[in-house]
């Protein structure tokens, strides 16, 4: 009996140690166990039974002989919520095993790829190329055109542009790209030129009709206008010799003073009224040069440098009208007036001009903009229109009249 009584009180003993050694472990496994793990696509595109041991930490517990993952999707590393069961060996000397559940999100921090060609180049008035635009992200996929925004794009602006391509994955990574599109004039067809052609034809007869007109009209007006002051001056050197001839005293002599007077002043009168006869048949050269646009034709003098536009007409502000020089040439013209019609061109729209060697061309329209009275595109203050508007090199022209006080309509065509 006393035997047995001790046998008995030494595995009741052992039995306890037992139980405190597991409650031991199975604290410091508490302790050190990581439940909640937070990983990123960036940095994994994997995750695998070793990368969870370590985020877990279960690598210090003791020897893990199972781990079981809630679905493959994670192995993949695609976001989402996961649960996942680690079945840990605790340390030797016994042979215990405990199971830990670990909760792991995985969030998508990486920004879609946009692929672009090197080079653009688009017909004025064509839409943005978006199906030359390429837009994939890890996570979602092809990138569809609703998520994908353009800035600095105009269709209707030829030339080289600097454009930018944004998009946006579901989890909200954005990605930007620029790139460089050529913006090119839509060439005339056929008909257009035959249309252009038979335009010039007409536009140039009339301006000759025109041409020859005013200069008729300004010669007769010139020659009525010499011939009166003369008449006037005739009349003041007769009343000047007569005065000189017959001696007067008092109120006679101050009156024959005065008559005396103004007979020196029409003579002085009569000088510019001479010189502008004269030059009336260099009027008539001026006025065979013309502009014709939407069923219009306007005249346009030499005006270059001018503070304002011509009161009739049009004015070349730089450049010279010439259509075979290879330069460009600026008009300008009021609005109210003669450059109303300056209002209602578009891109595509025919300008034909006929210099004053008769030489017609047609110009296309290539970009329409309102600009202010310092040069800066009205709808974009860092746009300086200057350089491309009169700069340019090219056999081309520029229309400008005006919108407000402050701020212009101008039109390049080449």
């Amino acid at each position: 009996m006393i035997f047995g009584g001790v046998f008995y009180s030494h595995h009741t003993l052992a039995d306890e140690q037992q139980k405190a050694l597991i409650a031991e472990q199975n604290k410091e496994a508490d302790q050190l166990f990581v439940d909640k793990l937070a990983l990123k696509t960036s940095k994994r595109e994997r995750v695998t039974d070793v990368d969870l041991v370590t985020l877990t930490r279960s690598n210090r517990i003791g020897k893990v002989t199972k781990v079981t993952l809630s679905d493959n999707a994670l192995k993949q590393a695609k976001p989402g919520f996961y649960e996942v069961q680690l079945t840990i060996h605790l340390p030797a000397p016994s042979e215990i095993t405990t199971t830990k559940t670990a909760e792991v999100t995985v969030t998508d921090d990486v920004a879609p790829v946009i692929t672009v060609p090197k080079d653009l180049s688009e017909t004025v008035g064509t839409d943005f190329p978006f199906d030359r635009v390429k837009v994939v992200d890890a996570v979602d996929g092809t990138i569809v055109k609703d998520k994908i925004t353009i800035t600095g794009f105009d269709k209707n602006k030829a030339g080289r542009q600097e454009v930018t391509v944004k998009a946006q994955d579901q989890a909200g990574n954005e990605a930007a790209k620029k790139l460089s599109i050529t913006m090119t004039p839509t060439a005339p067809t056929t008909a257009e030129k035959i249309a252009a052609e038979k335009a010039n034809s007409e536009a140039a007869a009339e301006s000759t009709g025109i041409a020859e007109s005013r200069s008729e009209q300004a010669q007769q007006e010139a020659n009525a206008t010499s011939a009166a002051a003369d008449d006037d001056t005739d009349a003041a050197t007769l009343t000047s010799t007569s005065a000189a001839e017959e001696p007067t005293s008092g109120s006679q002599g101050a009156a024959v003073a005065d008559q005396a007077g103004q007979a020196e002043g029409l003579q002085e009168q009569a000088a510019p009224v001479r010189a502008a006869a004269a030059r009336a048949t260099g009027i008539s050269a001026i006025q065979t040069a013309t502009l014709s646009f939407n069923g219009s034709t306007i005249p346009f003098i030499q005006y270059n440098g001018a503070d304002a536009a011509p009161g009739f007409g049009a004015g070349t502000w730089m450049g010279s009208g010439s259509t075979t020089d290879g330069a460009p040439t600026h008009f300008i013209g009021h609005n109210p007036g003669d450059f109303s019609g300056v209002m209602n061109l578009g891109v595509g729209s025919t300008i034909t001009v006929v210099d004053d060697s008769g030489n017609a061309r047609t110009y296309t329209v290539y970009e329409v903009l309102d600009v202010t009275d310092d040069g800066y595109n009205n709808n974009d203050p860092s746009d300086d229109v200057l350089p491309r508007m009169l700069y340019a090199g090219g056999e081309r022209i520029s229309l400008q009249t005006c919108i407000t006080d402050t701020v212009n309509r101008c039109i390049l065509a080449q």
